[in-house]
């Protein structure tokens, strides 16, 4: 089940941020990279739901991402990166 991912400004600038501060970039484009093809491939199963059922947050480290998810539209949009430690 494949979904479109998009990544919106603010979740683009977010993770330009947490690049261009980290020690370990490489572990963020990993986690960057690891989070998108893992909502490609079905955002459905990935992360954990939140109040909206339509919000999922999805972990990898060193990251955190606020997703949202048209299960309709097979579409989802980083919505927010954060740092996690």
């Amino acid at each position: 089940m494949s979904y479109e991912v998009v990544w919106l400004s603010r979740a683009e600038r977010d993770l330009a941020s947490i690049w261009l501060s980290s020690r370990l970039r490489i572990a963020v484009e990993l986690a960057a990279q690891a989070i998108d093809d893992a909502l490609r491939d079905d955002a459905m199963s990935v992360g954990e739901s939140r109040a909206r059922d339509d919000v999922r947050v999805v972990i990898v480290w060193p990251l955190m991402a606020e997703v949202q998810v048209n299960f309709d539209q097979r579409r989802c949009a980083v919505v927010r990166i954060r740092r996690v430690d």
